[in-house]
């Protein structure tokens, strides 16, 4: 089985959560948090403004990025966003095999490709021995 979380994150070092979603016409996503916000003993350094992928839990990732595509078309970052704002698609796979594989489809990097944004892939494997 694998699952997939994609979301498009902007990460900014001088402007704070509210200024983002104020610039960006919508609010972060729950785990979005703005620069000095605590996080376990550190403050966090940076902003990070968060949109999850809204497709379903067995969605493949062109879905997921579709459904990006769809609720945040790549040319409105580009107006709004000061050069320093840094901005990827980040992709997280959960996968409960000994091995992972998965396909960029086309279509799926033609999407990416639209942001002009780096690509970020996490891996988390499940307890695949507790079947």
């Amino acid at each position: 089985m694998m699952k997939f979380m994609v979301s498009l994150d902007i990460s900014s070092a001088s402007l704070a959560l509210s200024e983002l979603s104020r610039r960006l016409g919508r609010d972060a996503s729950g785990d979005s948090h703005s620069k000095g916000d605590q996080q376990s003993r550190l403050p966090f350094s940076t902003t990070i403004w968060r949109t999850n992928s809204s497709a379903p839990e067995p969605a493949d990732l062109e879905e997921h990025l579709a459904s990006l595509l769809s609720h945040f078309p790549p040319d409105e970052l580009s107006k709004v966003l000061p050069e320093e704002c840094d901005v990827c698609i980040n992709i997280g796979v959960m996968y409960d095999t000994y091995t992972l594989g998965f396909v960029l489809s086309r279509r799926a990097m033609e999407i990416a490709s639209a942001y002009g944004v780096r690509i970020e892939v996490s891996c988390y494997p499940t307890d695949f021995n507790n079947e």
